[in-house]
């Protein structure tokens, strides 16, 4: 992409002509900018460009909040948006004001690598009656369902890997803490460093999922205006870990956590394989359970503890056993969030 081009983008961002996806292009390339700049240039010439940068900044912005006065809603926007787009384009013409040639060449690498690299995206769309696999840049395996959509850069930027889904789909992510992955679907992010877990939304409710199978899994709100590593600091999240789900609804934008339908048994050393039991108190079979599955049982009071179960229930799901159980000892149990409660008179 040419400079012209350039600064064409960013003076249509200003002016919010831009589409969505460019606006987080441009976020995204600001930031992989900023980072590369701090080790490519030398401290007097950061310096030089920062002073720049600031004073027009200023300049810019002093103009903005002028306007923003009669629009008080773009304030915040207009003031942020001001300042990339001035220390983008001050970055790309500034060296050229000032003569320096090595600044000229750094500065106009950055920004055409950055932007070429995030704007290259792949749109794939699974039109079959199939799920389709699909191997990202980083290794990581996408497993849509049909139906879906998903749009990502043919190569990650440096400090973050940035994904877009419409529909279902499963994630196996290649685990590389120096580049958090980020699945944006809709108004729901999911921000993970290695680890596998279900995308997936509802259209009769309008509600978002996001299931974990191993690892760990953080889910927020997407504020829309910043960068992925910056629009994690959200104000609600919720980190799910194996068998737990959060629910995220568009209407209200609350997020709720809970169990998944179905929860599976953990590939992790010591967990149980057999569960068979004999006269076994009931909470070293509840911490099997957790050892197995990785979901936090709790009795509802201590005369619970001295319960007993004689049978075997290896093969059964988490709550069929669960059921089998607790019909011994006149018990029923119930999910709280993402825990079970099991209650019941207790045993003598």
């Amino acid at each position: 992409m040419d400079q012209d081009k350039i600064k064409d983008l960013l003076e249509r961002y200003r002016s919010r002509q831009c589409s969505a996806q460019e606006i987080q292009q441009v976020n995204l390339w600001y930031e992989g900018i900023k980072r590369q700049s701090e080790h490519e240039f030398g401290d007097q010439e950061r310096l030089l460009t920062e002073n720049r940068i600031f004073a027009a900044i200023e300049k810019d912005i002093a103009g903005d909040m002028v306007f923003a006065a009669q629009k008080p809603k773009d304030t915040i926007w207009r003031y942020w948006a001001a300042g990339i787009a001035a220390s983008l384009l001050l970055a790309l013409g500034l060296a050229f004001y000032f003569n320096q040639t090595t600044l000229v060449t750094r500065t106009a690498e950055l920004l055409k690598n950055n932007f070429d690299k995030e704007t290259d995206q792949v749109r794939f769309e699974n039109t079959t009656s199939i799920e389709k696999r699909i191997k990202l840049d980083d290794g990581s395996i996408v497993t849509l369902s049909p139906g879906g959509q998903i749009m990502y850069p043919k190569q990650f930027a440096i400090n973050q890997r940035v994904v877009n889904l419409s529909g279902d789909a499963f994630f196996e992510i290649t685990k590389n803490p120096k580049r958090p992955f980020f699945v944006y679907s809709g108004k729901l992010v999911a921000q993970v460093l290695g680890t596998s877990f279900w995308v997936k939304s509802n259209k009769e409710t309008d509600a978002l999922l996001v299931e974990v199978v191993t690892g760990k899994v953080s889910v927020f709100e997407n504020i829309g205006t910043r960068s992925a590593v910056e629009n994690e600091t959200g104000k609600e999240r919720v980190v799910l870990t194996p068998n737990q789900r959060v629910t995220y609804f568009t209407e209200n934008g609350r997020l709720l956590a809970g169990l998944v339908e179905k929860p599976k048994a953990l590939a992790l050393e010591g967990a149980p394989v057999e569960q068979s039991f004999d006269h076994t108190p009931l909470p070293e079979i509840i911490s099997g359970f957790y050892k197995k599955y990785g979901v936090e049982i709790v009795l509802a009071h201590e005369e619970l503890e001295k319960c007993t179960f004689t049978g075997d229930v290896t093969g059964l799901a988490l709550y069929d056993a669960l059921e089998l159980i607790c019909g011994s000892i006149s018990g029923s149990y119930q999910i709280n969030g993402t825990r079970i409660l099991i209650t019941g008179n207790g045993c003598n």
